[in-house]
């Protein structure tokens, strides 16, 4: 779908938070989204597919604290055991879980989950498996 193809509820949020939306739209370059990932405290993911979720990680690499649905690849990839509390079930889990991140919010509280996919420990193991096929 393309970008103007949204559901109407995200109109009514634009009006009923205008004063407190700091971007509202697509960033227009990278170094505008990693930008806008650190000003952000919170990330409410509503995701109904998803693979990997790289905006996720992304967002908790720029000190961002999830809120998950507890399936798809999330509790899998972002730790539902170390982490239960950014997990949430149904719509009034994710409100719930929603406003205790907003209260709680603590910076690099869930940095740790990125490092195990940080490029330097990635290309080892690709290097690896690569060397493994050739020989």
């Amino acid at each position: 779908k393309s970008g103007k193809d949204y559901p109407k509820e995200f109109d009514q949020i634009k009006n009923l938070f205008e004063n407190q939306i700091i971007y509202w739209g697509f960033a227009s370059s990278r170094s505008q989204y990693i930008k806008l990932l650190h000003q952000s405290d919170i990330l409410p993911v509503t995701s109904k597919h998803d693979f990997f979720g790289l905006s996720v990680m992304e967002a908790i690499h720029c000190n961002n604290t999830p809120v998950l649905p507890n399936n798809l690849s999330y509790p899998e990839i972002y730790q539902i055991r170390r982490y239960p509390e950014i997990f949430y079930n149904n719509f009034n889990g994710l409100l719930k879980k929603t406003i205790i991140a907003l209260k709680e919010h603590e910076q690099q509280k869930y940095r740790n989950i990125t490092k195990k996919f940080s490029w330097k420990k990635v290309a080892k193991e690709y290097d690896n498996q690569m060397r493994e096929l050739c020989f």
